[in-house]
């Protein structure tokens, strides 16, 4: 979750208070809930997107999803993820977070072109993208596709600590240029202070990758 969260640091500094997001893949709730108790004075509009059922009543009921079900800003969405992005309006959102799992892989469509430009159009100007991704066979094709529809200079991968994942950040427009991973931690370390969140970003990234 927390490397997700690096996408808000890519976007325009400070926080518009009529932030749009889109969480396609609910989990435990984890990212959600964080967004909404953090970012509460600056989000707007939050759009949640899972297909199982099921997992919408674990995450309410057993894993401590902060569900808001009278908050007009919130709507749970039991969907295709896919289906959804596409029929999004364009210019829609801030930040679009991708965590869809079947099983331990990634859905192969969310590795496309086509994908990845139904995200590019439902971001705004200065969008961000955020998605989870595996370190497998999936993972060149994803970063080559992700570059193809933004652009490969927008596109940054970025580790989750020590596990295998790898979080890929993809920006519609950069108005400064191609951030350097220097430039990345120390944002994030910034960005920790001046929103009070709970840990510091930029302490998560390891240190071999700024080599």
């Amino acid at each position: 979750m927390r490397t997700m969260l690096s996408a808000l640091v890519m976007l325009p500094s400070p926080l518009t208070t009529n932030l749009s997001a889109l969480c396609l893949g609910m989990g435990a709730g984890c990212l959600p809930t964080y967004l909404q108790e953090t970012f509460s004075q600056h989000l707007k509009h939050l759009d949640i997107v899972e297909i199982e059922p099921q997992v919408v009543v674990a995450a309410v009921k057993h894993m401590g999803y902060f569900n808001r079900a009278d908050n007009a800003k919130v709507q749970v969405h039991i969907a295709d993820g896919d289906a959804f992005v596409n029929e999004s309006a364009p210019s829609k959102y801030d930040v679009i977070f991708v965590d869809i799992f079947v099983g331990s892989d990634m859905p192969s469509h969310t590795a496309t072109s086509p994908f990845f430009a139904a995200c590019h159009t439902a971001l705004n100007r200065y969008g961000v993208l955020a998605m989870n991704v595996h370190k497998n066979e999936l993972l060149a094709a994803t970063t080559e596709n992700a570059g193809v529809v933004f652009g490969p200079d927008n596109v940054y991968k970025l580790p989750c600590g020590n596990d295998g994942n790898v979080v890929l950040l993809a920006r519609k427009s950069q108005p400064y240029g191609r951030a350097t991973k220097r430039h990345i931690v120390e944002r994030c370390t910034t960005f920790s202070k001046e929103y009070g969140l709970s840990f510091d970003l930029g302490a998560h990234f390891p240190l071999w990758w700024l080599v």
